[in-house]
């Protein structure tokens, strides 16, 4: 459980990084992440789509295939708190 929060915070920490260099690269770290074992770093994985369209003035409009496809991954997900939390982030971002 540990290991988890570690890699959920990695991730958090990584999103409020306010330097526009690391988002592109944050979308294979989103899509590593909302494919993880465990669902509370599922959903991180989602919250940080949204962390990176709230908080930057970073363009994702380039990225939208890979957030679709990150929003798909959580639509699909077993764990109901996954599953909310990609359609609260694809209703906000799409």
């Amino acid at each position: 459980m540990k290991e988890a929060l570690r890699r959920a915070d990695a991730l958090r920490t990584i999103t409020e990084m306010s330097v526009t260099e690391v988002y592109p690269w944050l979308f294979g770290l989103a899509k590593s992440a909302a494919q993880d074992t465990n669902p509370y770093v599922r959903k991180t994985a989602l919250t940080a789509l949204l962390k990176v369209n709230d908080l930057t003035q970073f363009d994702i409009t380039e990225y939208t295939e890979e957030m679709s496809e990150i929003i798909q991954i959580g639509l699909k997900d077993r764990s109901r708190m996954v599953q909310s939390q990609a359609m609260l982030i694809g209703s906000a971002l799409m």
